[in-house]
């Protein structure tokens, strides 16, 4: 059986999803994704981004 990345992307997000509904099926959220998630997605991002800019910059 052939497997592509997008078969693992779909795979890993289709998992993460299923985990964040079942985790906030308790209720009191504002939306799917809360304030808090928003930063640390951001902070991740940013610190791909200076890792790769350190990386290549010499």
């Amino acid at each position: 059986m052939a497997f592509s990345t997008g078969d693992l992307t779909h795979e890993v997000l289709a998992r993460s999803h299923h985990y964040h509904h079942s985790y906030h099926s308790s209720g009191g959220g504002s939306g799917p994704i809360q304030w808090w998630e928003w930063l640390i997605l951001l902070v991740g991002a940013g610190a791909i981004i200076w890792g790769l800019i350190r990386k290549f910059a010499g």
